[in-house]
């Protein structure tokens, strides 16, 4: 069934003169240890967009947001912080500058 979807998603983007790239493509399962362990070997293989199949991976990356398997969001989290430890980093590199009100 998840084929069949696929499938009608990759019509649609040649319908539409839309690439689809299939190298950014993946799936995740999401749930518990036990049930990902259970489903995941079953279907590994068989989940394709145009004869490409699908990587499972346990977090994913869609529209600037890293979603975990268990919907944690740790790597997320994670990743925010270390772009702002950045952005601290260069701030700090002016504090010369400033008077001591600022600091």
């Amino acid at each position: 069934m998840i084929n069949k979807q696929l499938m009608a998603i990759s019509e649609w983007n040649r319908a539409n003169e839309l690439l689809l790239n299939l190298q950014k493509c993946g799936g995740s399962i999401i749930g518990s240890t036990t049930n990902r362990n259970a489903v995941l070997p079953k279907i590994k293989k068989l989940i394709k967009i145009d004869d490409h199949i699908l990587e499972f991976n346990d977090s994913i990356k869609s529209l600037g947001v890293y979603i975990d398997c268990e919907l944690k969001f740790h790597n997320h989290v994670n990743s925010v912080l270390a772009k702002c430890y950045a952005k601290f980093g260069y701030l700090y590199q002016f504090k010369q500058y400033l008077d001591s009100s600022t600091k």
